[in-house]
Formats: C-alpha cells, sequence, structure tokens
C-alpha cells in the first residue's frame, strides 16, 4: 500500500469517527489528495482483510515456530565504534569483513581498498572516530594499505569463507575478478560472462562455489578450488541459469542449516570438499517467486512470495539472505516491509514494517548470529534493528549522510555499514547501563 492510499485511509477514519481536530491536524501537516470514491469503512475492512488472512496462515502452519518466538537477549550492535573515512574517492557500494583485522570494501572510483583494523572482531575502544586524511588513528588502529583497480565501478565485493585473503568482486561492466589480497591485488581469475551490471558475488560456506547475479537475468556458477596454502585458485563454469527478469540479490544456505551438506569446522565453515548439497536462493525484479538452486547439479524449485498463492506480481524481493540456522529466508521487498519465509513449509511466517523502500531503492539486511535480530537500510540513511519475536524496531542506527549501500556482520558483535557517504562505520554490542 502506498503512503497516499495509507493517508487518505486513516483521514478517512479520522472523519467518519468524528476526530475532527485530528483530521484538521493531518491535513496540515501532510499534503495528500482525498479521495471521495473509497468506500467507506476502508481501514476497517482492510483490518478484517487482514485477521482472515492472518487467521488462515496460523491454522495451515504446521511447522514448528518457536525459535523465532524467542525473545531478544539485548545484545545487538547499538554503538558507532569506528569511522573510517576518505578510504575510497567514490562513493563505498559493498564492504566485508577480510578475516579479524581487516575490511575490504569496493567502491564507484573503480578501486578495491583493504582497510587493516586491528581488534577488528575481538574489540576495540568505542566511538573511535576516524577522519584524517590518511584515515589512520591511533585508538581504533586503522590503516588502508592493498589498493586493486578495476575496469569499471565495483558493484560488489566478497572475501573467501576459509582463505580471506582471497577477494571476489564484481563490476558494472559484467565482470566477476577474484584477487589475492596478500600479494597486491594480484589477478588469480577473470569473466566476462555477463552482459550487463553484476550486481551480487557470493561464496557457498565452505568455499567450493562461486556465483554472481547479474542485470543480464542469469546467474553464473564456478566450481571453485583453491590449493598450495590459499595461493592458487582455479575455477570451472559449472552453471549459467537464466530468469525471467534482472536478477537482484543471491544467498547460499549456511553450512550448519539440516542437510545442507556441508560439516562445519573450526571457523564455522563447512569444508570445501563436503560442499555437495549447497542451496542458492535467488531473488528477480518483478518475479512473485524466489528460486532455489541446488547445488552442483543444478535443479531448482521456487517458492510462491503471494500469500494467496496467485502468481500476480504486486512487489519485488531486492534482497534475500537466510536466517543463521537456515530454516528461513527473509526478503527485503520495494514495498516498505521486510517478509521472512519458512523454506519448509514455503509460507510466509513473519512481516517486519518500519523501513522504507521502494522500485528505485536498493535496500539490504543482515542477521545477528543468534537468530534474534535483524539489520536493515532505510531510505532516511539510518539503519534499523528488529527484535525477530516481537518484530518491533528496537534500535535505529544514525550517522551516515548517504544512502547505505552493504552490512556486514563480522564475527558476533561487529557491525560494518558503508555509504554513499564515502564513509565504513563499525557498531559494537555495548551492553547499556
Amino acid at each position: 500500500m502506498n503512503r497516499d492510499r495509507v493517508l487518505r485511509v486513516v483521514h478517512q477514519y479520522l472523519v467518519e469517527n468524528n476526530y475532527g481536530v485530528a483530521a484538521l491536524a493531518l491535513e496540515e501537516d501532510v499534503q495528500f489528495d482525498k479521495d471521495s470514491t473509497m468506500p467507506s469503512g476502508e481501514l476497517l475492512r482492510l483490518l478484517d482483510e487482514h485477521a482472515e488472512l492472518t487467521a488462515n496462515r496460523k491454522v495451515e502452519a504446521t511447522e514448528d515456530l518457536s525459535q523465532l518466538e524467542q525473545k531478544g537477549d539485548g545484545r545487538y550492535c547499538n554503538t558507532l565504534a569506528l569511522e573510517l573515512s576518505k578510504v575510497h574517492a567514490g562513493s563505498i557500494v559493498s564492504v566485508d569483513a577480510c578475516g579479524p583485522d581487516a575490511v575490504v570494501t569496493g567502491a564507484a572510483d573503480k578501486t578495491i581498498r583493504l582497510t587493516k583494523v586491528e581488534h577488528l572482531v575481538d574489540g576495540f575502544p568505542a566511538l573511535a572516530i576516524s577522519d584524517s586524511g590518511d584515515s589512520s588513528h591511533s585508538s581504533g588502529g586503522s590503516h588502508h594499505s592493498a589498493m586493486m583497480s578495476a575496469s569499471a565501478p565495483v558493484l560488489s565485493v566478497r572475501c573467501h569463507p576459509v582463505h580471506p585473503h582471497i577477494v571476489a568482486s564484481s563490476d558494472m561492466a559484467g565482470g566477476v575478478t577474484v584477487s589475492n589480497s596478500a600479494k597486491s591485488g594480484e589477478t588469480l581469475f577473470q569473466a566476462h560472462n555477463h552482459k550487463k551490471y553484476v550486481v551480487h558475488v557470493r561464496w557457498s560456506p565452505g568455499g567450493r562455489f562461486l556465483a554472481s547475479a547479474c542485470y543480464d537475468h542469469t546467474v553464473c556458477v564456478w566450481d571453485t578450488a583453491v590449493t598450495d596454502n590459499g595461493q592458487t585458485f582455479t575455477a570451472k563454469l559449472i552453471h549459467t541459469l537464466s530468469f525471467k527478469g534482472a536478477v537482484e540479490s543471491i544467498a547460499f544456505r549456511p553450512s550448519n542449516a539440516a542437510g545442507a551438506g556441508a560439516k562445519a569446522d573450526g571457523d564455522g565453515c563447512g569444508k570445501q570438499e563436503m560442499e555437495a548439497g549447497a542451496v542458492l536462493v535467488v531473488a528477480v525484479r518483478e518475479d512473485n517467486r524466489l528460486h532455489f538452486v541446488s547445488l552442483p547439479d543444478g535443479a531448482q524449485s521456487d517458492l510462491n512470495m503471494n500469500m494467496l498463492g496467485d502468481d500476480f506480481v504486486s512487489f519485488s524481493a531486492l534482497h534475500v539472505s537466510y536466517s543463521p540456522c537456515g530454516r528461513f529466508v527473509l526478503a527485503s521487498s520495494d514495498r516498505d516491509r521486510l517478509l521472512l519465509f519458512s523454506t519448509e513449509s514455503r509460507k510466509l511466517v513473519r512481516t517486519f514494517y518500519g523501513a522504507s523502500s521502494d522500485i528505485y531503492s536498493q535496500p539490504k539486511h543482515c542477521w545477528h548470529p543468534s537468530g534474534l535480530y535483524i539489520y536493515a537500510t532505510n531510505q532516511d540513511n539510518s539503519i534499523l534493528v528488529w527484535e525477530v519475536a516481537s518484530q518491533r524496531v528496537v534500535e535505529r542506527l544514525t550517522g551516515h549522510t548517504g544512502t547505505v549501500r552493504d552490512l556486514i556482520l563480522a564475527g558476533s558483535d561487529v557491525l560494518i555499514s558503508c555509504s554513499f557517504d564515502k564513509t565504513v562505520r563499525i557498531w559494537k554490542d555495548v551492553p547499556v547501563a
């Protein structure tokens, strides 16, 4: 429902129930067109319809959703710990944690930068702001090092989950590149299978598979191998998957998910040789279905995001991720809400409101490792934090002055964000007295 209609419905309810002062205050505060053709009692009708749909959904639910009802423990990233400024000359589009003491960023200035951050995961002092010319800071301990050049503006960067010095990136020219950040960005692999913007690159949990998502309606998947103590990288293209619209987002199921086909090693990543059975979820613009791809065979299935099971496209999923347990998939939509689906029943189980988004936005989100909280970007440049159980926004992280373009978790209590304001912000979980 668009904002104008919301305002019209609320205004009608106020007028029909003799809340004249409140109706006049709304008219003075916000400009909107009144709709004299709208049936009377529209708000009550919508609430009744929602109650009926929700009741039907609860009756149909046969799986155990108690995991989603676990109350939050109050431990989530809530405090700015470090700001990295002047990392790039252009807007920063993507960010990832590169091991326990570095951050990798990709930007519109056609560069990828590796920034050393001492004690990134094991805890550095909060509220250390770095704004000097070289972005170094004594207490925060940040220092820029390797720079890798790209042939076009960089849209996505992700570090290998087992060998974090190996960095995959994608760009606006349709390229996918794998570089060795430990050797000044030495190119290990490069592919030009795509014809338009490659908006996402993602590694499977153990690093065996590398996938890319493109606006040319395709997803490419490579079967990769890392040898010689992480110095040699090889990749073989095994799938080029076609969809009916621009591919906006992809995500691999976590290695600890039941039946994921990979056992966890000491770092929580599935060992590469055990990754037969990986699953990739794909979100496509102007498509009411999420698509699931099993690897390595490429078998596909889908999930209809419409509650009534019809094929009408009323919204698009612009970003997707799996919950830490792998049982649920979260989708950021272009209609002011995030939707949570069960991968077992293929049903909608939660809806999160509070963030603004439209067809022109590029929303991003990520999970707290506990599964109790969700972080998501908002069009006012803030980051919202929801408690999953109550579906309430419990925190709003502010400070970025441009669109927040990426979010990533490092460890259990570090949130990293990057923005068109050319900064990277690192947020920590600081207990509130």
